[in-house]
C-alpha cells in the first residue's frame, strides 16, 4: 500500500508544478547589407548574421480616462449654416464654440433616414417618413419607390428637409390598395442633391 501511494505521488507532481509556463518566440537574427540597410529575420540566412538584441515585450493593463470633448448637445446642437469657427469646429446654435467636433465630418453632408412607412389606405396612399439626422438641410431631398416588377415611382415631397425633422413624402398605388400590404423599406430609395 506504501509503494502504491508512493507512485501516485510521484506521478502527480509534475502535473502540480505545470501550472504555469512560458513560450518564447523565435530568435531573431539582425545583419547590415553592404548598402548600408538593416535586415532582420528568424532564420540565419546571412553568414554575417548575428541574434538581435531587442527589448523584452511585456503585457500591461492601461487604464484609458474618460473622454472630455465639449459637444453641442447643451447649446442648442450643431448650427452647420454658420459655416465652421476659425480652428475648423463646429458652432453651436448658441453660438458656443468650445465644441470638439469637427465641421468637416459633421457638416459636409446631410444623412437622410426612413423613419416610418405607413399602410396603404383604400385608395392606395402609402406615406413614407423620412429624418434629416445632420444639422445641414438636405436640398431636393428624393424618394424612389421601386415595385415587384421593377417599376419605379418618385413620391411627392417637400423641396427642402430641415436639420434634425421629418418630412412626409407620399404615393398612389392601385396595386398597394387592392393587395392591401404596406411596402418593404428595401423598396425604397432615399437621397438628395447634397447628400454624399
Amino acid at each position: 500500500m506504501k509503494k502504491l501511494f508512493i507512485f501516485t505521488l510521484i506521478t502527480a507532481i509534475p502535473s502540480i508544478f505545470a501550472i504555469q509556463t512560458t513560450t518564447y518566440a523565435d530568435e531573431i537574427y539582425k545583419w547590415v547589407a553592404p548598402d548600408g540597410v538593416v535586415h532582420y529575420s528568424s532564420k540565419k540566412e546571412e553568414p554575417k548574421a548575428k541574434l538581435a538584441d531587442l527589448p523584452i515585450i511585456s503585457k500591461g493593463d492601461f487604464k484609458v480616462g474618460a473622454v472630455t470633448g465639449v459637444t453641442c448637445d447643451k447649446h442648442g446642437g450643431i448650427n452647420c449654416e454658420v459655416g465652421a469657427d476659425i480652428d475648423g469646429s463646429v458652432i453651436c446654435f448658441d453660438g458656443h464654440t468650445e465644441a470638439s467636433a469637427r465641421y468637416t465630418f459633421h457638416c459636409s453632408s446631410p444623412k437622410l433616414r426612413i423613419s416610418d412607412i405607413s399602410d396603404p389606405d383604400q385608395r392606395g396612399k402609402v406615406s413614407v417618413y423620412v429624418r434629416n439626422e445632420k444639422s445641414i438641410p438636405a436640398k431636393d431631398p428624393s424618394v424612389v419607390y421601386t415595385n415587384t416588377e421593377g417599376g419605379r415611382i418618385k413620391l411627392k415631397g417637400p423641396k427642402e428637409l430641415p436639420p434634425f425633422e421629418m418630412a412626409e413624402f407620399t404615393m398612389h398605388s392601385a396595386v398597394l390598395a387592392k393587395l392591401g400590404q404596406k411596402p418593404e423599406y428595401s423598396q425604397f430609395e432615399v437621397s438628395c442633391k447634397n447628400c454624399q
